[in-house]
């Protein structure tokens, strides 16, 4: 089914011994919604004592729709040019570089 299209439906009761099928039911309707999960909340980035980049966030489980896993984005400037680095299934990442973050 494609999302945000009506779609109706019936029902009939049928008898495989006579081959007889009853009248249709009454029809009813339904409109699939598959929304995106919630944006995730309270992302913090902070650097570890290695030296290390670690993020961590909230899933915003606040609907049916909650993520069951997250997408990573980095950019070296603010609010363009994200290029996704990883998927993961927690809710925490750590950015390991060979030299520390100073």
């Amino acid at each position: 089914m494609t999302n945000g299209v009506t779609y109706y439906f019936a029902v009939k009761g049928y008898n495989g011994n006579s081959n007889e099928e009853s009248t249709y039911s009454l029809e009813v309707n339904a409109t699939p919604v598959n929304s995106p999960p919630p944006t995730p909340t309270n992302l913090v980035a902070s650097r570890n004592s290695a030296g290390f980049v670690q993020l961590v966030w909230q899933d915003n489980g606040s609907s049916n729709a909650a993520a069951t896993g997250f997408k990573l984005f980095r950019s070296q400037t603010s609010g363009r040019g994200f290029t996704e680095i990883n998927n993961v299934t927690t809710e925490s990442f750590t950015i390991f570089r060979r030299a520390p973050i100073g």
